[in-house]
């Protein structure tokens, strides 16, 4: 007899992990690139909720970035935490710096219409 390999199940759509898009945007006296508000986000994040905590939130930013505003890719259960991060991040190089979110949207269309009204 024969064994077939055969591909393994497809995991149920109530398994899967359900992911949110934050559009935000950063105020401060200072034009601010993506990386360089990459790790401030991250280092914020990680500051608050450790390394473990970074991890199991997933962060993933677009590479939607125009005017200081952006989206982040999170997993819904964390986009408080991520919020809390944006209130913890508060100044760079000295000068004060402040990121509010405009919209959690759970589909990426949405997000980014919300990102260009704003942007």
């Amino acid at each position: 007899m024969q064994t077939q390999r055969s591909r393994p199940k497809p995991v149920m759509p109530s398994l899967k992990e359900k992911r949110r898009y934050v559009v935000f945007e950063a105020r401060s006296d200072h034009s601010l690139s993506i990386s360089i508000m990459q790790n401030i986000i991250i280092d914020s994040y990680k500051e608050l909720f450790g390394l473990f905590g970074l991890a199991a939130a997933g962060l993933q930013f677009l590479s939607d970035w125009k005017n200081n505003t952006g989206i982040i890719r999170v997993q819904t259960s964390h986009v408080d935490d991520l919020k809390s991060a944006f209130v913890h991040a508060q100044t760079f190089n000295t000068s004060p710096l402040f990121i509010h979110t405009i919209r959690v949207a759970g589909l990426l269309n949405r997000a980014r219409h919300a990102y260009l009204e704003v942007s």
